[in-house]
């Protein structure tokens, strides 16, 4: 009933390349450090003028048109919301890495006062998104420009993907379906941070992030009037059991080192307070890390569908929404990205994330087709000497970065890229 994902073959089959050496560190350092009035320029542009999760018609026009302009050529998707642009230093010299950034934007109100906030009612980039596609951009020309000072010792070849609809995992499986990630041999992503101090990352090898699934439990029972209910089939109360035996249930039946997180959101029954309910509905999300306990979970939920429905002779439809599988990021290619994290950034700004967050990110859909790597990137900085730091939490209406922060993501990306590239 429920399929686990097929592994790739390649998954643990890259090797890394060539480590950078200090000359070219130094060129990434300048490069980037001159980048930061283009990359808060893009960054400002798309958090005045959000759209949401495939409705990114003008921010895919801005972007194209601002690639175009510093010299990269662009491939649109059909719908005309995402894109991708191949760059490298020698046709078909180098394995292929791509960068990929999300691009679209949340249902949320903006509360910020500064002169780039959100000018569409109702919707803002709260996740970073905007910041995530200036970084990339940022780090495609810092590789272009230190190509064209010629201090590449080895072939490098790039592809950026920006991609639409991260927030509703609709948007990895479409670029994947439009060729996104044809011919690559890593792929490599951030996310901004806002736990994290700025100037410093942060990732881990494993499990990065959960799975999640959304779960919708509608019960079916049989109206009555409430003097008389032994007439009737209570739908609101046979739910409320279903919710009880769910969560009392989940955490027993596998091993608790395996994390897993269940949780109802919504509960809606009835429609007056003198008739029994016919008709209740829940919702909520499952978030695992193996697809091992995700299955077993599942499968629980449905022997409680029928426990319920045996003891209440109520019918009940239960149904699961795959949103985003977990992503695992690939030990190889963590493990030459974090190393060139460390010899860009130095040992003190890195660190290793101790445990997988149960938050879900739709960048596991390319991970289950190319070995990849995300990071966190720290963005809480000081607004100035006076003030501060940013840390409003991800999804607030108030959420900001310190910009500051796009200089280190755009080297990180482009460091990375470079160790990831080598010789076929």
């Amino acid at each position: 009933m429920f399929t686990t994902p097929t592994k790739n073959p390649r998954m643990h089959q890259f090797q890394p390349g060539p480590k950078t050496n200090s000359e070219v560190h130094q060129a990434i350092d300048a490069v980037g450090a001159s980048l930061l009035p283009v990359m808060r320029k893009i960054r400002r542009q798309m958090h005045a003028h959000p759209e949401l999760s495939m409705q990114e018609l003008e921010t895919t026009r801005f972007l194209r048109e601002k690639l175009e302009s510093l010299g990269f050529q662009t491939k649109t998707t059909p719908q005309a919301v995402g894109l991708t642009f191949d760059w490298e230093t020698a046709p078909g010299a180098a394995r292929r890495i791509g960068l990929r950034a999300d691009i679209d934007a949340l249902p949320i109100q903006t509360a910020s006062t500064a002169d780039y906030a959100s000018q569409v009612a109702g919707v803002m980039h709260a996740c970073g998104h905007d910041a995530h596609s200036a970084m990339m951009i940022g780090a495609a020309c810092i590789l272009k420009s230190l190509h064209e000072q010629d201090l590449f010792d080895e072939p490098i070849a790039i592809r950026g993907i920006l991609q639409p609809a991260e927030e509703t995992s609709a948007g990895a499986p479409y670029m994947l379906e439009n060729g996104a990630a044809d011919d690559l041999a890593a792929a490599l992503a951030l996310h901004v941070d806002p736990n994290l101090p700025s100037g410093f990352v942060a990732s881990r090898c494993g499990p990065f992030t959960a799975g999640c699934d959304t779960i919708e439990v509608i019960v079916r029972g049989r109206s009555g009037h409430s003097a008389r209910p032994y007439q009737a089939i209570d739908a609101l109360h046979a739910a409320s059991s279903w919710l009880q035996l769910a969560y009392a249930r989940l955490p027993r039946i596998h091993d608790c080192r395996e994390p897993s997180v269940f949780t109802l959101g919504t509960f809606n029954a009835g429609v007056a307070s003198n008739v029994v309910a016919d008709t209740a509905k829940l919702t909520g999300t499952l978030r695992t890390v193996s697809d091992s306990v995700r299955l077993q979970l599942l499968d629980a939920l449905n022997s409680v569908s029928t426990s319920i429905e045996a003891g209440h002779g109520c019918r009940i439809d239960f149904k699961v929404s795959e949103f985003t599988p977990s992503l695992h990021n690939d030990a190889r290619i963590t493990e030459a990205a974090m190393r060139a994290a460390r010899q860009l950034l130095g040992d003190g700004a890195v660190e290793t994330i101790p445990l997988p967050s149960m938050g879900a990110e739709d960048f596991a859909f390319f991970c289950r087709k190319i070995p990849c790597c995300m990071f966190r990137l720290g963005t809480a900085g000081q607004r100035h000497a006076a003030s501060s730091d940013y840390s409003s939490p991800l999804h607030s209406p108030d959420f900001d970065i310190d910009e500051d922060a796009l200089v280190v993501g755009a080297k990180l990306l482009a460091a990375c890229a470079i160790e990831l590239s080598g010789d076929k």
